[in-house]
């Protein structure tokens, strides 16, 4: 037999339990017992004869399969992914239906990577900022208040922590342009999923989305 007895929902198919071969009992096959030492007379001739012994699943619910090791981590370390039918595992989603839900999840993925990335720190002049909501929103606050701010700095400038949390100097130009730049990444970024997930739905292929180059702001340089 194999490692593991898998029983199962008759009509569902769905996997209820498993039990490991090994540690099942076994009984005598025709409930022949072994008697240690005792010879039998077979055909004129004492000989010892021991009888058969088979795994016991009587206590086993039914129905079940013989399964292997790999077949038993595959299930465990996959919930709901596998059933049994016609009587072996298999995927609980049509082949159809499965790629259907890999292409669905890899959409998924895009959009997970494209929100990292439009939150990722930004260069402008030279310079790294954070490119964050926050500081988005730190940056729509000091231009609607920036002469306020300003007035504190001699040359009309106010101070703004960097990704590294050293300061530099920025106008109100500088703030502008800064959260122009924000706006202008997280809008390509959409585009750039957009077209991505158009492409995976016309060919039915998946794409990783480390071989995506995500420096979208290149395409605005001269």
């Amino acid at each position: 037999m194999k490692e593991y007895i898998a029983s199962y929902e008759e009509v569902s198919g769905e996997i209820t339990q498993f039990k490991v071969v090994k540690d099942l009992p076994v009984i005598a096959d025709g409930d022949i017992p072994l008697i240690p030492d005792i010879d039998y007379e077979v055909d004129g001739e004492e000989q010892p004869v021991l009888p058969n012994f088979i795994i016991d699943t009587s206590a086993i619910p039914k129905p079940w399969i013989e399964i292997s090791s790999e077949e038993h981590d595959s299930i465990v370390n996959n919930p709901g992914k596998y059933i049994v039918r016609d009587g072996k595992v298999d995927n609980k989603l049509t082949p159809e239906q499965e790629k259907t839900a890999l292409l669905e999840l890899n959409v998924k993925t895009l959009k997970a990577r494209r929100d990292t990335e439009k939150t990722a720190p930004i260069t402008y002049n030279n310079q790294v900022f954070n490119g964050d909501f926050v500081t988005r929103d730190n940056l729509f606050f000091s231009i609607f208040e920036y002469d306020a701010l300003a007035g504190k700095n001699p040359d009309g400038t106010i101070n703004w922590t960097l990704y590294d949390n050293t300061t530099t100097p920025l106008t109100k130009d500088d703030l502008s342009a800064l959260l122009q730049l924000i706006v202008n990444r997280a809008e390509l970024l959409y585009g750039l999923v957009q077209a991505l997930e158009a492409q995976i739905v016309a060919t039915q292929t998946e794409i990783d989305p480390d071989s995506i180059d995500w420096d979208v702001l290149k395409s605005l340089e001269p």
